[in-house]
């Protein structure tokens, strides 16, 4: 979650969309998703101006694509990925 989504969250609260129950589960809920190959960091944005950086050392290609859909369903724009092995880029 980036600065911009919780604007959004804010707003949707402020105009009566949403109670502010649902938004409360939303922040509480986003911050952290262990999907087993790796904890993924949604609101690292938010906390650090950039989103999540993925380690690609030691994960398999398909582990990777795994982490990244993952993000980008979270709502990443900009998704990094670190020492990825030559399989990997491919």
């Amino acid at each position: 979650m980036d600065e911009q989504r919780v604007r959004e969250l804010l707003t949707a609260v402020a105009d009566g969309q949403m109670n502010t129950e649902d938004a409360l589960m939303k922040l509480r809920m986003e911050p952290f998703e262990d999907i087993q190959i790796a904890k993924l960091d949604h609101h690292r944005a938010l906390r650090q101006g950039i989103g999540e950086v993925v380690y690609g050392a030691g994960k398999t290609p398909e582990q990777i694509l795994q982490i990244c859909t993952r993000l980008h369903e979270m709502g990443e724009q900009t998704i990094m990925v670190t020492r990825i092995s030559e399989m990997a880029a491919e």
